[in-house]
């Protein structure tokens, strides 16, 4: 009897999930399980509209594909519009940011399901994402580029979870536009070689409630971590880092004990049920604050505050942190 033939085809496909689901979940599952209902209702209706068709769930997560990839680019922008109108009129405890990743490729089918790395990139894609945003691969971008009235940001090749991606952001209201950094010249990548070292100074508590001093140290140690998954710059250890909690000394003289090029150092302040949390980048060669950014939150989530940061904070710093590296490369004396 012969193996039954691997069937595939070309496929759009759309993946979304819930941004802190898990957590989510952990503060109040029934309220977060009616707000999901709530926004799977507002996507099926956009699925329906645009031929999309859901091939497969998991939790919070949506798998769709399209035979279109105008159509999905659509239905992707048209989501994430809906989403914030609906959360723009609610408590922050019934809102809820969804991630959105398109792609076209190779999908092998089986059944009424979908396999491979077509589906595989979709996926890394929406992890890729930001809250609140739409990430694309180019072969989505080449489509659509000329066919749809949006404005795409080009991000260049990023490794994603093993994978290297050409990648797109839709440029959303609200929503944070990132920009690949400049392509090296050879000086600079020869400079590159050698990168720099980013150190990621406790941030400090400024409020008198000292169960902020742990939220301000988890924040830290989130932004090492998700520095450090970057791969983009050597990142100084948390203990390293952590030594220096509390110790009166100025910025320089901490960069010199650490031999770091870059200090990220912040701030939190409590009042009430909101928290500010600010962050800034130093260079310390040209003592130079090079990139600075304040959060203002609410607290009910005190977990999903800090996720949100500290991914945040991670993804801004290393583009600022290439831009002025190249920057130094180009003043650099020619040889």
């Amino acid at each position: 009897m012969s193996e039954a033939k691997i069937v595939r085809k070309i496929a759009v496909i759309f993946v979304t999930d819930v941004v802190g689901f898990t957590k989510m979940m952990a503060h109040n599952e029934d309220l977060t399980l009616r707000t999901l209902r709530s926004c799977r209702g507002i996507l099926d209706n956009l699925f329906q509209e645009h031929g999309g068709r859901i091939f497969n769930t998991a939790g919070d997560s949506v798998l769709a594909e399209f035979q279109s990839a105008v159509s999905a680019v659509v239905c992707a922008s048209e989501f994430q519009k809906l989403i914030k109108q609906r959360n723009a009129t609610l408590d922050p405890s019934e809102q809820m940011n969804f991630r959105v990743g398109l792609n076209m490729g190779d999908v092998i089918v089986e059944g009424s399901n979908l396999y491979g790395d077509g589906v595989n990139i979709a996926a890394r894609l929406e992890a890729f994402c930001q809250p609140g945003g739409v990430s694309l691969s180019k072969s989505i971008h080449d489509f659509v580029n000329e066919k749809v009235d949006m404005s795409f940001s080009d991000l260049g090749n990023q490794q994603v979870k093993n994978t290297l991606v050409h990648a797109f952001d839709i440029t959303l209201e609200g929503v944070e536009q990132r920009k690949a950094a400049a392509k090296a010249t050879p000086d600079e990548e020869a400079f590159e070689s050698k990168p720099p070292t980013i150190a990621v100074l406790p941030f400090k508590n400024m409020s008198n409630d000292e169960e902020q001093e742990y939220f301000a140290d988890g924040v830290t140690e989130d932004i090492i971590a998700n520095l450090s998954s970057w791969k983009s710059f050597p990142v100084i250890s948390r203990n390293s880092s952590f030594s220096f909690k509390g110790q009166d000394l100025k910025t320089s003289e901490i960069a010199q004990e650490l031999a770091a090029n870059y200090i990220v150092e912040g701030s939190i302040r409590k009042g009430g049920n909101k928290v500010r949390i600010t962050a800034n980048v130093i260079d310390v060669k040209d003592d130079q604050q090079i990139w600075s950014k304040r959060w203002d939150r609410l607290l009910d989530d005190i977990f999903e505050v800090q996720d949100e940061v500290s991914q945040e904070v991670a993804a801004l710093i290393t583009p600022a942190l290439k831009s002025k590296e190249h920057e130094r490369a180009k003043r650099r004396p020619k040889a």
